[in-house]
């Protein structure tokens, strides 16, 4: 191989490198932007009236979570309609290692303890959840709401109470757990924690543990999904690259632009008169092989 075209088999690779890095930048920029978008604007998450108490949610992990439970108009709840409620979020409740911590309250309020906080659970009865039309339920700033109206079966009361209070203890959707998005219905593969989410729960088990609402927590995990983009396109465009350079011989320029180059710079290397000999040469030959 001579050494204009190792130079040129250079120039090609820096070339080619340099493309993959600046398609990988590209890739993972806008990637990053979408995300930011997404994790900006928690649209399924909170809406504007519930925004209004979110300074009231606890700045850290308390001792007890006082959980009063009233209608949509803020009464109390009665009859059949509070032990359906109350045997759903007891049993809901129960899937939490730290349930013995939250303190659901049908009438008077516990005495206050140093550490407590209380919150607010919002049965919808008679009515839809205002905000977003048709959801079972949503947190809404420091209260958890859930409609009981449209399907009271106890075991969808259940996942409702288990999924809106995942939100309030600082878990974000998840497909295939018990915070997946959608209509919820009971599914023995999905209703589960997996270990990430339970790894945030344990923090529960830790008053004076910094509490991080789920919308935050879910944006803090931007970078980490920058990170597995960018090493994911690295390999794939560094698979390419090694794809392309496989079966060429030494010397071989390193695609159709480079084999322009190298051969111009040759011939411009190339002294005239012996470009000449050896084109007359060539010549000679063939009229001597023809006589």
């Amino acid at each position: 191989m001579s050494g204009s075209q190792v130079r040129g088999e250079w120039r090609g690779t820096a070339r080619r490198l340099g493309k993959i890095l600046i398609a990988v930048a590209v890739s993972v920029i806008v990637v990053a932007l979408v995300l930011g978008a997404w994790l900006a604007f928690p649209a399924n998450d909170r809406n504007v009236r519930c925004d209004a108490t979110v300074p009231d949610l606890p700045k850290v992990i308390p001792d007890r979570l006082i959980v009063v439970v009233v209608n949509e108009d803020g009464g109390r709840l009665v009859g059949d309609v509070r032990i359906t409620v109350e045997m759903a979020l007891q049993s809901g409740l129960a899937v939490y290692d730290f349930a013995d911590h939250v303190l659901p309250s049908f009438e008077d309020l516990p005495p206050a303890e140093v550490g407590d906080h209380v919150m607010e659970l919002k049965v919808f009865i008679t009515r839809e959840i205002p905000g977003i039309q048709g959801i079972g339920g949503q947190m809404c700033g420091d209260s958890v709401e859930v409609r009981l109206t449209d399907n009271p079966r106890p075991e969808v009361l259940r996942l409702r109470f288990i999924h809106e209070f995942g939100h309030y203890f600082g878990l974000p959707h998840e497909a295939g757990t018990y915070m997946r998005e959608g209509d919820l219905r009971p599914d023995p593969m999905s209703d589960r924690f997996n270990a990430w989410q339970l790894d945030v729960l344990s923090r529960w088990n830790t008053p004076v543990a910094q509490y991080v609402p789920h919308w935050e927590r879910r944006a803090s995990l931007l970078p980490v999904a920058m990170a597995v983009v960018a090493v994911f396109l690295l390999a794939l465009w560094t698979a390419k690259f090694v794809r392309s350079r496989r079966g060429r011989t030494p010397g071989q320029p390193f695609d159709h632009k480079d084999r322009g180059e190298d051969r111009e710079s040759e011939r411009e290397r190339r002294p005239g008169p012996q470009a000449h000999g050896e084109k007359d040469g060539g010549r000679e030959d063939d009229l001597l092989g023809n006589a």
